[in-house]
């Protein structure tokens, strides 16, 4: 395991990976980025949830 270098994170890194051969990238890059997609998908999914609620309010007052 290897300790996350960015600043605030306390995360451990589980692997190191490359984009290039020649050019090593932040060993914690994917897993934030993994947390961004993650973050995305929650606010999609409350997002369609909220908008389906209010159209069910609609079809049954409306």
């Amino acid at each position: 395991m290897v300790e996350c270098q960015r600043e605030g994170c306390d995360r451990e890194a589980t692997e190191v990976f490359f984009v290039r051969r020649d050019r090593s990238v932040d060993v914690c890059d994917r897993h934030h980025r993994q947390f961004v997609w993650l973050q995305r998908g929650v606010l999609v999914v409350t997002l369609l949830a909220v908008a389906l609620l209010a159209y069910g309010l609609v079809v049954l007052f409306g």
